[in-house]
């Protein structure tokens, strides 16, 4: 069993098995593009292999349906929403790099973004996700990186 967010939002997410998984699904993707899109973001995932990437995503699904306190599809997750699900990458199999708080506030950002249009959530629920993935976070961070994620190249400007 996964606990869930201490906010149950899975009607948000819609009606029935069908359409809350398609709004994870939306999610999911919306995050992982912003995500690759974004040169200071980038280099999460820009190694993974195709395999990895599918396994990355469907993480994603199944950590958002978590998140949304909607029954998980796909069987249980490791650690649930417990472990910082945007960067979480030790679940397929990837070491996860030491991030800046810099690359969390980034991830952050568009994981909320994502989710928070998803499932059509209040600047305030948005600011609840926010501060609960930002306390997840924490074995991540190192206060002797910045930028870790970055593959920006001189000229960028980000997405």
């Amino acid at each position: 069993m996964v606990v869930p967010f201490p906010q149950d939002w899975c009607n948000k997410a819609g009606d029935g098995k069908g359409e809350f998984t398609g709004t994870a699904i939306a999610v999911a993707s919306e995050y992982y593009f912003a995500q690759f899109g974004d040169c200071r973001t980038t280099g999460l995932t820009a190694s993974f292999s195709m395999n990895q990437g599918d396994d990355w995503f469907g993480y994603l699904v199944s950590f958002t349906l978590a998140m949304a306190g909607c029954p998980l599809v796909y069987g249980d997750i490791p650690d649930g929403i417990r472990a910082f699900g945007p960067a979480n990458t030790g679940v397929i199999g990837v070491q996860p790099a030491p991030l800046g708080r810099d690359d969390v506030d980034l991830l952050i950002a568009q994981y909320v973004e994502a989710f928070g249009s998803g499932l059509a959530l209040t600047s305030e629920e948005r600011a609840a996700v926010s501060a609960y993935l930002l306390k997840t976070a924490q074995p991540f961070m190192s206060t002797q990186v910045q930028a870790a994620l970055s593959q920006c190249v001189e000229g960028d400007a980000g997405p």
